[in-house]
């Protein structure tokens, strides 16, 4: 029998996926499993003699965890990740092909297929920072800081959530001033106004918008996503399609590479789902660590 740990986030999903029945879950397909709610004090400690780790949530429960393991462990002793989809958006489950029923997801432990995951470092602040997602300006964390003046809605549905922000995401491309920032990428300079930058290592971000369709989170390299004034338009008719249940491509600008440098104003940033604010102009250097955790996959 495997040995495993769940880290559970017990506010994502459905309120059916409680301890209980996630422990049960697991002991069906074979797993022994202990349990550690994100939401008490301790579960962090990530004790051995487990095989790999169970996180059950959404993106911003995976982050935590990852990061958590990268600040505490040596990249030998790191275990692999099976990863329960629960959250909102789940744009980390989508980029690794994790879909279907939970009872599913959990049979790929036998399959033992593994895909390494990739993670971004951000240097040029007092202390570095790490992204699974992307990392940005402009639009996005204005629209996370928009979200969260709006109050919680306890019975909405992770679909009815993601309307909503959609529907503020609108309003914001709309109205947002286009700010000037200089970008390197691999020694290629960019300079010009944009309504969002962002460094994806992702396909998705946000609500589920599909912004870098080729993002591969394991092949040691980002998609630099540059929206500039000229574009605005299009991206707000790309977004209010997608309220509407219409699927249209939207092509934004799109340069893959390695070593990043950032020269950007004052203002909002967000890492992953982090929201955080630069009280000056700042220059900031991202790379890729290549493989610094690895998923169960299908």
């Amino acid at each position: 029998m495997k040995n495993a740990k769940i880290l559970h986030n017990p506010n994502a999903g459905k309120q059916e996926h409680d301890k209980k029945t996630l422990v049960a879950l697991l002991e069906s397909h074979g797993v022994e499993c202990g349990y550690s709610s994100t939401k008490e004090e301790g579960w962090q400690k990530l004790e051995e003699g487990f095989d790999f780790i169970i996180v059950a949530g959404g993106d911003g429960t995976v982050r935590k965890t990852v990061v958590k393991m990268i600040d505490a462990q040596k990249k030998k002793e790191r275990k692999p990740i099976l990863l329960l989809p629960m959250g909102t958006a789940n744009n980390i489950a989508k980029s690794l092909g994790i879909v279907g029923h939970l009872d599913d997801v959990v049979k790929n432990i036998h399959k033992r297929k593994l895909k390494r995951f990739d993670v971004g470092r951000i240097k040029g602040r007092r202390k570095d920072m790490l992204f699974l997602e992307s990392f940005g300006f402009g639009i996005f964390p204005t629209l996370m800081s928009r979200m969260e003046e709006i109050p919680e809605r306890e019975e909405a549905t992770p679909e009815e959530n993601l309307a909503l922000a959609l529907k503020e995401l609108h309003k914001i491309v709309l109205e947002y001033p286009a700010q000037p920032y200089t970008v390197i990428i691999d020694g290629e300079p960019y300079t010009d106004h944009y309504i969002l930058i962002e460094v994806m290592n992702t396909p998705s971000i946000g609500p589920n918008l599909r912004i870098s369709p080729n993002a591969d989170p394991g092949d040691g390299e980002f998609e630099l996503i540059m929206i500039p004034e000229s574009q605005r338009q299009e991206l707000a008719e790309y977004i209010m399609n997608k309220i509407q249940g219409i699927e249209k491509e939207f092509v934004p600008v799109i340069i893959k590479g390695k070593k990043i440098s950032i020269a950007t104003p004052a203002g909002l940033l967000h890492v992953d789902d982090e929201l955080k604010r630069l009280k000056k102009a700042k220059s900031l250097s991202i790379a890729p660590e290549a493989g610094m955790i690895e998923f169960f996959v299908q």
